[in-house]
């Protein structure tokens, strides 16, 4: 985040707002994971089923062993104002 911060005041914009947050999210199922990639494309670009088969095939093997499969998010916001 904080070269974004940066790239953002040398584009003359001031800083009202930078925030980050590392949330974790649990998925209990396999099915859940591949509605997940589906909806957010920026994240899994090209994602399919067919493509991605073989991953999704050892991670619903965790999921069945484990119980969940638990993964790490890397957020943040930032609110400029053009100065």
């Amino acid at each position: 985040m904080l070269k974004t911060v940066v790239d953002f005041q040398n584009l003359g914009f001031e800083i009202l707002l930078a925030k980050e947050a590392q949330p974790s999210m649990t998925f209990f199922d396999i099915g859940a994971i591949i509605y997940y990639a589906s909806i957010i494309p920026w994240e899994f670009p090209d994602f399919s089923v067919d493509h991605c088969l073989s991953q999704l095939t050892q991670l619903d093997q965790l999921i069945q062993n484990d119980g969940s499969v638990t993964t790490k998010e890397d957020r943040f916001i930032l609110v400029t104002r053009k100065m």
